[in-house]
């Protein structure tokens, strides 16, 4: 997953690739395998065949070159590059059959077998690559074929003819199924985009939620740890929520909270993370700042908020405040559970002595 910054909290997506995990698999398993067929014919020619056989040494010469590129082809896929991986593997198929079709002079005696093989790689880039790739291939194979048949100056009202439109409708199949495998691929990136999304986002502020918060410390811990960087948490509530929902209803209560989190979007840095952690309790973790900076960036917000007007169309509430509590590491905690409890206990501190106050741990 990829995590992008997003005023005040972390949007998580999922970068959709070039290939899907079963389409990598089967990508490798398919050069190898071709890899394989490849150098068992190689070992033919070069150990069993007939020294008589025509143009021997020219399929040697082929077959080797063949194999050379499926080679790296797999060593490509092996370390990751799949997109190259691919390509290298159409070129395979593409020089191929045009090489041997060129080698054999049985083909310009109306034997057009190989030419058939002119339409694997549209085949093959349908699969495995993007659909211009697919369009390139497919239309330098066409052309080519076209060329060969004109230049050859075989009779189209027999065979040659029929394998043009063989190869042209090849093409169009293969241009067909890989827009639609493009199209079902990005409709499936977006659910899972949108199911990760909700999994880590609350759904009445747009929030983090709980789950992304522990997910992020312990990474963020663990990497202030190696640099020696500090750190501090703001747990924050909203004094008195319970009356404010009992005068003005859960709905008056809900438009409160949405209006706090806004007001922390607002007020908070970029980079500073921003997470609903339960009810009416907010969580700010604010990378590479200490406890001193964290707290004049506390007041502010508490001035803003007490002076503030909050939309909840109920006439009897009585003025917002917040009581918040705040914990620096490494100073007040080295874990993520040590961290938090730390600025509860400052949050409950801060609730016992008055509310609308700030304590630190």
């Amino acid at each position: 997953m990829k995590e992008q910054e997003n005023k005040g909290n972390y949007t998580i997506k999922t970068r959709p690739g070039l290939l899907s995990a079963t389409e990598r698999s089967l990508l490798r398993w398919v050069e190898i395998i071709i890899a394989c067929v490849l150098l068992a014919v190689l070992v033919y020619l070069i150990f069993i065949s007939p020294a008589s056989t025509q143009n021997l040494r020219d399929y040697k010469i082929l077959v080797t070159v063949e194999v050379l590129i499926v080679f790296a082809a797999i060593l490509l896929n092996q370390r990751g590059k799949y997109n190259f991986s691919s390509i290298l593997f159409i070129l395979a198929a593409i020089v191929g059959p045009w090489w041997s079709a060129f080698m054999d002079p049985t083909v310009f005696r109306g034997n057009l077998f190989p030419l058939v093989y002119t339409a694997i790689p549209i085949l093959f880039s349908s699969f495995f690559s993007p659909v211009h790739v697919t369009a390139l291939v497919g239309l330098f194979q066409v052309t080519g074929l076209a060329v060969f048949l004109h230049k050859g100056g075989f009779n189209l009202s027999e065979g040659p003819a029929s394998l043009f439109f063989f190869v042209v409708f090849m093409y169009a199949f293969g241009l067909i199924f890989n827009i639609q495998n493009r199209n079902n691929r990005q409709i499936i990136t977006d659910q899972v985009n949108e199911l990760e999304e909700l999994a880590v986002r609350d759904p009445l502020t747009g929030l983090n939620n709980r789950r992304f918060l522990f997910e992020f410390l312990e990474k963020e811990i663990a990497r202030l740890k190696r640099e020696n960087a500090p750190l501090s948490l703001l747990i924050l509530d909203i004094d008195d929520f319970k009356q404010l929902n009992d005068v003005c209803g859960h709905s008056g209560g809900d438009t409160t909270i949405v209006s706090i989190a806004q007001s922390l979007k607002d007020h908070f840095r970029e980079s500073d993370i921003i997470s609903r952690y339960g009810g009416d309790e907010f969580l700010i973790v604010m990378s590479g700042t200490d406890a001193v900076h964290a707290k004049e960036r506390a007041a502010e917000l508490q001035r803003m908020i007490s002076s503030g007007s909050f939309d909840h169309d109920c006439q009897n509430a009585r003025q917002v405040t917040i009581s918040i509590g705040i914990a620096s590491f490494p100073h007040h905690g080295q874990t993520v559970d040590a961290l938090i409890k730390s600025a509860d206990q400052a949050l409950y501190r801060a609730k016992r002595k008055g509310k609308n106050r700030i304590e630190s741990a």
